[in-house]
């Protein structure tokens, strides 16, 4: 039975039906003084009505849950902003499991108006590599050893190939197994910086709570606490979900504003290069405005990440990209490589390659669009039954009420 409230009631079995017909997961994490000091996820398939209801789950956990050990529903919320005058109401999110919108959430420091074609980045830690299941992180279930300190941790599993110098600074580490300190369990921290090598020595930027033991496991994942907005402004505004604050602090501004057409996207779907020509700190800008341009954003280049102004790509040449130019990343199939695109508002689609920074020609839409608007207007889904993945993209016409699919095998 959940002590901690859910944001709102739910009615009987509501949670063990996500909308596809299997329940929500929910991970228990035995952080409790006392407790197992082990994260186990399981799927919900029954539970009783309220904001504190009892769960029923489809397999038994390999421990029992203690008073205090803590539980997560992995249902994820969609974050909402509104284009228009700055106001009260225009930044709030719906969360799925519980069905229910939040209270206005904080807007100082946006923008006075937010533009149509504003572009934000979630960094969840559900987004993994194609190769990897959510909860593996970027790299697996990594084992510590000893030598941690309040703001170290060890990595004792050798990382293969070896890890490139700060190559996941500013994602995060969560320890999610800690059987000889149970209350180390369940920490997340922001990755401050961390050496090169098979095993590497994780800096965190905050104070470790409880020190995690030489026999802590973790795993590597993007900063779950972030959501980046890009706009026709060169900063980078940045949200703060624990703490409800908006900053252009926390990541370095562009040197150039982007324009109608702009679009963004993190290429956490690709697998790991060596090389690190290609890496999952990397979001790539559509710049918009008339222009190829395309610009990169690089997370772990810096303190606050770093730019790349103007990136060369392959048929660099095959269009410019404005007004009704806008996105949908497949991170499933195809390597998780591709960004699909709807070309200016026109006929034309094509996808860019954000492992390989080619763009392609891909597709036409036989029916016309319309007159081109800004703003979102693509989406994926997909189809997954064990190793096969099929992903669907869909787009809403720029003028009408028109929603046309299309199956994206290769």
């Amino acid at each position: 039975m959940l002590s901690t409230a859910l944001p709102a009631a739910v009615a009987v079995n509501q949670l063990a039906n996500r909308g596809d017909g299997v329940g929500f997961t929910l991970r228990v994490i035995g952080s409790a003084a006392g407790g197992s000091g082990k994260t186990e996820e399981r799927l919900i398939v029954a539970n009783t009505a309220g904001t504190t209801p009892t769960l029923t789950l489809d397999a038994a956990l390999t421990f029992t849950p203690a008073v205090g050990d803590t539980y997560e529903i992995l249902s994820g919320r969609v974050f909402l902003l509104s284009a228009g005058t700055l106001a009260a109401g225009i930044w709030k999110h719906y969360d799925i499991a519980t069905n229910s919108y939040s209270g206005n959430l904080a807007t100082t420091n946006l923008p006075a108006t937010i533009g149509s074609d504003s572009s934000l980045v979630a960094l969840s830690e559900g987004y993994v590599p194609n190769d990897l299941l959510p909860g593996a992180g970027f790299l697996g279930v990594l084992s510590a050893t000893t030598g941690a300190t309040s703001t170290t941790i060890v990595q004792g599993t050798a990382s293969v190939p070896a890890l490139l110098l700060n190559e996941y600074r500013n994602f995060q580490i969560r320890i999610t197994e800690d059987t000889a300190t149970p209350t180390a369990v369940g920490q997340r921290r922001r990755i401050a910086s961390h050496t090169a090598g098979g095993s590497p020595i994780w800096t965190v930027a905050t104070a470790w709570t409880v020190t995690p033991s030489a026999t802590a496991k973790f795993v590597v994942e993007n900063d779950d606490d972030k959501i980046l907005l890009f706009t026709n402004q060169t900063s980078v505004f940045t949200y703060n979900i624990t703490a409800n604050s908006w900053d252009t602090s926390s990541f370095a501004a562009a040197a150039v504003a982007g324009g109608a057409g702009i679009f963004c996207e993190h290429s956490f779907g690709i697998g790991r290069d060596p090389s690190g020509n290609a890496r999952h700190s990397f979001i790539y800008r559509i710049r918009g405005g008339a222009a190829n341009i395309i610009d990169l954003f690089d997370l772990a280049g810096g303190a606050t990440g770093v730019w790349s102004a103007d990136i060369a790509y392959g048929n660099k040449g095959l269009t410019t990209f404005t007004t009704g130019t806008c996105g949908a990343h497949d991170p499933l199939a195809n390597g998780g490589r591709y960004l699909y695109l709807s070309i200016n508002g026109t006929q034309r689609f094509a996808r860019f390659d954000l492992r390989n920074r080619v763009l392609e020609p891909w597709t036409y839409l036989r029916y016309p669009q319309g007159a081109a608007l800004v703003g979102a207007k693509l989406a994926m889904s997909f189809f997954v039954d064990g190793s096969t993945k099929l992903p669907f993209l869909h787009a809403l016409i720029n003028t009408g009420t028109l929603l046309f699919s299309i199956a994206a095998q290769r």
